[in-house]
């Protein structure tokens, strides 16, 4: 596996949809292989498949600090469509930064499959989204966490639905300070993934548009012209810090962005994934009471 160049400036990194069937596990070996060329020598993996369903969870945390605890969740609410094939869920890990405790979860919850999603799609969610606040404050051993995942929740409907002030609000609750780093001083957001096409009459999803060609891209686009077809991106990543407390051990936004990992005009495919990075630099900082 080849990462990205810029990986060795990062200090942990969490994904979201490395999903392996079943006990296949060379891939993730592979994987672990090539990230410890890079320093991260600490990981958690899961949620692990189950007899229910045909692939783990996805989701790992990569750090180049010691991890002191971890833990996995398994969602309780059952997921709909192609989701319920994988064990969704979340991660924890107590990391060791330098002597400062921090927690870092990251999650994956269920799928829209629809523009806007669906109110079974909505509710599910939600109810997933409570699940992993419910994780996070249990776990919680620090003052500070930072969260990162693929909540598939689109903060550019939210106008329509409110799910994205239900996200903040939840998993912000029994938090002092809950830091949405992408979020800019005029309220608004940058998209976090490609422009996925959609049926104007059903609309139901009809491609990813990274997996496609970059010929197929240019036809979509075409006929998106002639009204058939939608193209929108959405803000579905997340990347979250949370302060329990503003004195003691806390996490500050230094800066944050959205890395879309664009490829060559030589490779099929404009970009690595169908949902963009997040990242930020934080400081862990340790603040007097006052």
């Amino acid at each position: 596996m080849t990462f990205p160049a810029n990986i060795d400036h990062h200090r942990w990194f969490g994904t979201c949809s490395l999903f392996f069937p079943f006990e296949i596990t060379l891939g993730l070996k592979h994987l672990m292989t090539s990230a410890s060329i890079h320093g991260y020598s600490h990981s958690h993996h899961g949620p692990p498949s189950t007899l229910k369903t045909f692939l783990d969870g996805g989701l790992l945390i990569l750090s180049k600090y010691p991890i002191l605890k971890f833990h996995t969740l398994e969602f309780q609410t059952k997921a709909s469509h192609s989701d319920g094939l994988a064990s969704k869920g979340a991660l924890h890990c107590l990391i060791d930064v330098d002597g400062k405790e921090v927690d870092v979860f990251t999650s994956h919850t269920q799928a829209s499959y629809s523009y806007t999603a669906s109110p079974e799609i909505d509710a599910i969610q939600r109810s997933q989204i409570t699940e992993l606040s419910n994780f996070i404050n249990d776990k919680m051993t620090s003052n500070s966490a930072i969260f990162g995942g693929d909540l598939n929740v689109d903060a550019f409907q939210n106008n329509v639905n409110g799910t994205y002030t239900f996200l903040i609000e939840e998993i912000g609750s029994g938090f002092e300070e809950c830091v949405d780093v992408i979020l800019k001083e005029d309220g608004t957001f940058p998209e976090t993934s490609v422009g996925y096409c959609w049926d104007k009459v059903s609309c139901k999803e009809l491609v990813l548009g990274s997996y496609i060609g970059r010929k197929d891209v240019k036809k979509i686009e075409e006929e998106e012209e002639e009204g058939g077809y939608d193209i929108k991106a959405a803000r579905y990543d997340y990347l979250l810090l949370l302060n329990k407390r503003k004195g003691g051990v806390v996490v500050k936004k230094v800066h944050g962005k959205v890395q879309k990992f664009e490829q060559g005009e030589e490779c099929e495919f404009r970009y690595l994934s169908d949902h963009f990075a997040v990242e930020a630099e934080v400081e862990i900082a340790v603040i007097k009471f006052d």
